[in-house]
């Protein structure tokens, strides 16, 4: 039996995929989490074969969610769930220890067989993500992204995103002034210095499709 923890800030999407999943015989649903520490402590307290993990959740984002267990040394393997096709957050999350990129406009009938093939130790992204993403793999391109830390990258996403400094502080549990600190070093780094800069940049990295 494969024992999985569902992590999700969206109650309904989580019922959808309990839903799903319990339909099989061979997983079984051991508990639900709605942001990224109560994900990181269940982990913990649980310790699910597979997390089913969002990217974008509360207080924890799925890559920092990701880094913590693998620091822990948790026997848990990690399939991420997400609205984005970043293929920058594919890599970074790959190379944290993530087994599998699901990107939620999947069929979900699939779900249960990318579940089944990472027991067995196989990675899972799709297919039309498989040649940046592997590419960036073995060696960064030359986007910049690969000069910024987790941390100025995710600040980075999040301005894309429409995130105000506030809720960009919220989000990550940190101070305003530390996402001014990142937000300075991003753009140092890549040289930019107007917000039509930034993007154009995310543009040129996969985190936005058109400008």
């Amino acid at each position: 039996m494969i024992k999985v923890l569902i992590a999700d800030d969206h109650a309904i999407f989580r019922e959808g995929v309990r839903s799903l999943l319990e339909m099989k015989n061979d997983i079984e649903i051991i508990g639900e989490a709605d942001t990224g520490r109560d994900a990181l402590q269940k982990c913990r307290d649980l310790k699910p074969d597979i997390i089913l993990l969002d990217l974008d959740l509360p207080e924890m984002d799925g890559l920092d969610v990701t880094r913590r267990i693998k620091d822990e040394g948790m026997d848990v393997k990690i399939v991420i769930l997400t609205m984005h096709t970043n293929e920058e957050f594919a890599v970074r999350l790959f190379k944290a220890g993530a087994s599998a990129f699901v990107p939620k406009y999947s069929s979900s009938k699939n779900l249960p067989q990318i579940i089944r093939s990472v027991m067995e130790g196989k990675t899972y992204m799709p297919e039309e993500m498989k040649e940046v993403v592997m590419t960036r793999l073995i060696g960064p391109t030359k986007t910049g992204a690969e000069t910024l830390s987790d941390r100025e990258m995710q600040v980075f996403s999040a301005i894309v995103e429409g995130m105000s400094i506030k809720d960009i502080a919220d989000k990550f549990g940190i101070s305003p002034k530390t996402v001014e600190t990142h937000k300075s070093r991003f753009m140092d780094k890549l040289g930019l210095k107007t917000t039509a800069d930034i993007f154009k940049a995310a543009l040129r990295m996969g985190l936005i499709k058109n400008y």
